[in-house]
């Protein structure tokens, strides 16, 4: 019994506990002390269990450290020193009243410790002195702020900023307004909780921080003139913000978020930050910029939809690739900074997608790019490295000893009398390496593409169009297939070296200047593409030999042996494959013209299989004319040029055949011609026609009808190209039986006339039946049926 009645006893104080008494403020004692049990009704200290409900009246109350469960206040309530107030079941803010927190450094002033609880009413939380955990949300509590309250940091305030902390499975859903208003404040919401906005977020002035574990945003984000609202943590994206002269950055660590920057937000600058599978998407012109920061930037897996500009000493870091859908990455320091602008530091990285890296730095003695040792670069086929004609000191990529670059995109160089340069490691060119200006200088300790043992370059284009391009001391005597080595520069530019060719595989195009090789064992091959333009010379010193699967290509401006690309030898040079070629404007060629010597030798054999030039006015080509040390040119009609359509052919109305005809340039063409798209063929047709000329320049349709009615195409080719005309159409005049284009009286007495005899096997039908208008082998009420309107119309189509 004894012990029952202890139990029930602990029972009834737990209940007890656990029901809130509430304490009315009478400020019977000093009226401005809340901790003291003088001043409430009943006269007990206030405790957690007790809501403390404070009426209107003057002065300011000093709230110092209690615990309670609620309070309600009409009148203002300061926390000074380090003073805490730890509610567990909300505040209410009547009248306006102002909490104040002026805690020194370091100290906590209001603590909402469990369960759902409200910061309700009409009021402020005003925040005047910060250097700490200001306000924190504790114990898994969820605080919803609602809609008249302010939580404010500033004006007047002192320290530098003011935490607003969530533990870890805390939450604020705020309807209100949280804000800083004070130039030199920091404002930061920050902790492993959440924040759900609804309301608005300000920075008035100062910096508001919004940090926190994880937070959307769907009510306003409002940036003032100087001001900045900085965004960190984990969320999806900004939401609504509007930026009016201030800034906008993204910090600390951001994760699988859609950042969107726009005429609102303004271009949003990325300070310290690590940004992990985020998605970068910009318009209106704006874009991203890095700040001056000790962490610098990195990407983790990140998609840049804009641009991001990198203009300080400070390194943008890559991990777990890049993938750029059509945006940039442009690093434009314009002072020394010694470290690399963009640094891949780990693993095997790719720049993937559609885009653009743009080198405009000053300095090109440190690293633009760096590849560090335990790491690997892929450039995708979309992406383009490029040194624009506006940097201003040229660029360097350093690659470390174990590093790979591996290029299937675009590098570019375009700035005059500077240099990139691609250095260290081992570089491997599957896309497009371009001068258009300045040098470039590939020199790694290793080019994949090139083997050092037979000097065979194997893949990738490697052009020199302008600027200058060297591969260092490199010679190559081998171009491979599907290799494209282009020397399109003035003389005085650096070019690869090209004096011990031997082979070419792949293609070679030159102009502006001359090459000549020595080629190892005495004699040039060529299987591939040779193109020159005017004024080249390729000169062998030894034996040349075009083999039947090779092309050289020429373009003549000119008679003079400087106004037209050839080739010649010291040795022998036997002729075989395919010529191409193109007469350069303003010049025109006339017939019987001679562009000698060509091919020359010391002895000259062999024939090209085909010649083809590009289409000109004078639709002229050249004949190869062979002596025994050269082979010339001479211009001629006779020779091939692609096809050109002349004269279109025409639509016609059946009557009741149909002719179209085509002309065209130069002679000896195949013509084909087709219906629809589709192929035809001489011959009768399952509607009763007869197709004849389908292989010439004129077609043919005899006794037209329904079912040839279409659109009609000739392609005109020969061995150097084809040309397709444009549709022409076939139409029918139903009932115009005499051929007058009417279908009148005199055309009702030949149908009916065939009407009466209606079989059209009859020996007494006109040929061809042409009353039978539906084709089926009678004149007969269907076929009135088609005369009827035709008639009423009167005119043919």
């Amino acid at each position: 019994m004894r012990f029952l009645l202890a139990f029930c006893a602990c029972v009834f104080a737990l209940c007890a506990h656990a029901a809130a008494e509430t304490l009315t403020w009478t400020g019977a004692a000093n009226g401005t002390t809340f901790n003291l049990a003088g001043n409430w009704s009943p006269a007990v200290l206030p405790g957690p269990t007790h809501d403390c409900v404070i009426g209107a009246g003057a002065g300011t109350i000093n709230a110092g450290t209690v615990s309670v469960h609620s309070i309600t206040t009409a009148r203002n309530l300061t926390l000074s020193g380090c003073s805490t107030v730890t509610v567990t079941g909300g505040i209410e803010l009547q009248s306006g009243a102002i909490v104040q927190l002026n805690n020194s450094s370091g100290c906590t002033g209001l603590i909402f410790s469990g369960a759902a609880q409200a910061l309700s009413g009409s009021g402020s939380i005003s925040i005047v002195n910060g250097g700490g955990k200001v306000i924190k949300v504790a114990n898994s509590c969820a605080l919803t702020i609602e809609a008249g309250v302010s939580v404010t940091y500033g004006p007047g305030a002192s320290g530098f900023s003011a935490l607003l902390e969530l533990e870890a499975g805390s939450s604020i859903a705020s309807a209100g307004t949280i804000s800083v208003k004070q130039s030199g404040l920091t404002l930061a919401i920050t902790g492993a909780g959440s924040l759900t906005n609804t309301g608005s977020l300000k920075a008035d002035a100062g910096t508001l921080s919004l940090r926190a574990g994880s937070w959307t945003n769907s009510g306003q984000v409002q940036v003032a003139a100087g001001a900045i609202a900085e965004f960190g943590g984990s969320f999806l994206s900004l939401g609504p913000v509007v930026n009016n002269g201030g800034s906008v950055k993204l910090t600390g660590s951001v994760t699988s978020s859609t950042v969107v920057a726009s005429v609102s937000t303004g271009t949003i600058t990325i300070s310290d930050a690590s940004l992990h599978g985020c998605s970068l998407q910009s318009s209106d012109g704006t874009g991203f910029r890095t700040e001056i920061a000790f962490a610098g930037v990195l990407l983790d897996g990140c998609t840049l939809a804009g641009d991001l500009i990198n203009d300080i000493c400070g390194a943008i870091e890559i991990e777990n690739g890049l993938t750029l859908d059509g945006g940039s990455i442009v690093l434009d320091s314009d002072y020394w900074c010694g470290a690399a602008a963009l640094l891949f530091a780990v693993g095997d990285q790719a720049i993937g997608g559609q885009g653009s890296i743009i080198l405009r730095n000053s300095d090109a003695d440190s690293a633009s790019i760096a590849v560090l040792s335990l790491a690997n670069l892929t450039l995708g086929s979309g992406v383009s490295l490029v040194c624009p004609s506006d940097g201003r000191g040229g660029a360097k990529i350093q690659l470390a000893s174990t590093s790979t670059l591996s290029n299937f995109g675009r590098i570019s160089m375009a700035l005059p009398a500077k240099t990139l340069w691609i250095a260290g490691g081992t570089f491997v060119n599957n896309g497009t390496l371009e001068s258009t200006a300045g040098q470039l200088f590939v020199d790694p300790d290793n080019i994949q593409n090139f083997n050092t043992t037979n000097g065979t370059l194997t893949g990738g284009r490697w052009l020199g169009n302008g600027g200058g391009l060297s591969l260092g001391a490199r010679n190559i005597r081998t171009i491979a297939p599907e290799t494209e080595v282009a020397l399109l520069s003035t003389s005085g530019n650096s070019a690869p070296n090209l004096s011990l060719l031997t082979s070419n595989q792949g293609t070679l195009r030159i102009a502006n200047r001359s090459v000549g090789t020595t080629p190892v064992g005495g004699t040039f091959t060529n299987s591939g593409l040779i193109e020159m333009s005017p004024e080249v010379v390729f000169a062998v010193t030894g034996a040349l030999t075009l083999q039947a699967g090779g092309t050289v290509r020429t373009a003549i401006k000119g008679t003079s042996t400087a106004q037209f690309g050839r080739m010649q030898a010291t040795g022998a040079a036997t002729v075989a494959g395919h010529l191409r070629g193109s007469f350069v404007s303003p010049y025109a060629p006339t017939a019987g013209i001679y562009y000698t010597p060509f091919v020359a030798g010391s002895h000259v054999t062999g024939a090209f299989s085909d010649i083809c030039f590009d289409e000109n006015p004078q639709h002229m080509g050249v004949v190869p004319s062979l002596l025994s040390t050269q082979l010339r040119l001479q211009s001629s009609l006779a020779s091939g040029t692609a096809p050109e359509i002349t004269l279109q052919p025409a639509s016609v109305t059946a009557a009741p055949n149909a002719v179209f005809t085509v002309a065209a340039a130069p002679t000896s063409l195949s013509f084909g011609w087709k219906k629809d798209g589709q192929p035809l063929t001489n011959g009768p047709t399952p509607g009763g026609s007869i197709i004849s000329g389908s292989t010439t320049k004129t077609l043919t349709i005899q006794n037209a009808g329904p079912a040839d009615v279409g659109a009609y195409t000739v392609t005109v080719s020969n061995a150097c190209g084809d040309a397709t005309s444009d549709p022409a159409q076939l139409s029918i005049c139903a009932g115009d039986l005499n051929h007058d284009a009417l279908v009148d009286d005199a055309d009702f007495q030949l149908f009916v006339s065939a009407y009466n005899i209606l079989d059209c096997a009859d020996p007494a039908m006109p040929a061809s039946c042409p009353a039978d208008l539906n084709r089926d082998g009678f004149v007969d009420d269907a076929d009135f049926q088609l005369f009827v309107p035709a008639y009423d119309a009167l005119l043919c189509p």
